[in-house]
């Protein structure tokens, strides 16, 4: 009769702290269990005891480094000094490159984009002819006279550039060095190897 009794008071003080068995979240029903001040802590569960477990989780904590031998190739990569600092430097070089590709190189997906509301100039080849060429001697004022057109005017001139491509330089481009295609060319090949 003893035996009964403390059984009913084990069952009730286990059903009345609402520990549940580990292995399968049933309510703890077993006669043969010890009291519950009787077990060793790791079986106890409270809200202390929560927190404590995970904390002290045989995982590493995303605060802690992984050793490299524990991390992928991607995570290798990007956890290199280089690249963390490097994006810094790549995105808006990147943006400068798609800025000039997109009104230079392909002005036609910016007014299909945006549903012809911009309309860009037309991209001019890199072989095709400009409107206009100035050539002059060196030190001959060739900066202010290229200043001046693109300012007074609005044309997208050029000074010692012709390269469309990646330049605004589509109407054309004010140079010394351009001249040399209105110099004669030597008669002879002997001529040429001695010029």
């Amino acid at each position: 009769m003893a035996k009964a009794t403390r059984r009913r008071k084990e069952q009730s003080a286990n059903s009345n702290d609402g520990h549940t068995n580990k292995d399968d979240g049933q309510s703890n029903t077993n006669t043969n269990t010890p009291p519950s001040s009787s077990r060793p802590p790791e079986h106890r569960r409270d809200k202390t005891s929560k927190t404590s477990a995970t904390s002290s989780s045989p995982t590493t904590s995303p605060s802690q480094p992984k050793h490299p031998d524990d991390m992928t190739l991607l995570e290798v990569f990007l956890s290199h000094p280089l690249v963390k600092v490097g994006k810094f430097f790549l995105l808006p070089y990147l943006l400068y490159l798609s800025y000039y590709s997109l009104l230079l190189q392909h002005p036609h997906h910016l007014s299909t984009l945006t549903l012809n509301i911009l309309s860009p100039r037309p991209a001019v080849g890199v072989h095709s002819p400009r409107q206009l060429l100035i050539v002059a001697p060196p030190s001959s004022g060739t900066v202010q006279i290229q200043k001046e057109l693109k300012n007074k005017l609005h044309l997208e001139m050029g000074h010692e550039t012709s390269d469309t491509a990646w330049n605004f330089v589509r109407d054309g481009t004010v140079s010394w060095f351009h001249g040399i295609r209105f110099l004669s060319s030597p008669p002879s090949n002997e001529d040429l190897v001695r010029s």
